[in-house]
């Protein structure tokens, strides 16, 4: 963890990096890893979706996961006055993620959207593409 302060701003950055990105899905279940962090944001076994939010936008907090190439990330970012509620929160998706059947067929339903979409859309065509095309099918 890297923590440098900024008197002038009273805002905190926290992100939590694993080892273990897009590179680490198995062929079989590709964007495995995307698909994980995005489930992450959408609830916990002691908040619904809809609370985590209500809760992190009240605090005029962000909170978001993502999957890079070789690493998964969580962050958050909230006024330091918020820091022991923002880090409750925080703490409770990265212990407590739900992973509920629900979200998963919702953002599963969304991404199969997304592909059909990016079909008339060029550039996302290529993106899709690009890392099986230049690094082989497993990536």
């Amino acid at each position: 963890m890297i923590l440098m302060q900024k008197r002038d701003l009273p805002l905190v950055s926290v992100r939590v990096t694993a080892k273990g990105g897009k590179e680490a899905d198995p062929a079989e279940r590709a964007g495995l890893a995307s698909l994980t962090a995005d489930l992450l944001t959408q609830g916990t076994k002691t908040r619904s979706r809809e609370a985590l939010a209500t809760e992190v936008d009240a605090l005029g907090a962000r909170l978001g996961a993502s999957a890079g190439r070789q690493d998964s990330n969580v962050g958050m970012e909230f006024l330091a006055k918020d820091t022991d509620k923002a880090l409750a929160i925080l703490d409770d998706v990265l212990k407590n993620p739900l992973f509920g059947e629900d979200e998963l067929k919702r953002l599963v339903a969304r991404r199969l959207d997304n592909i059909k979409a990016a079909k008339d859309q060029p550039q996302m065509a290529v993106r899709q593409h690009f890392d099986a095309y230049f690094f082989g099918k497993e990536h």
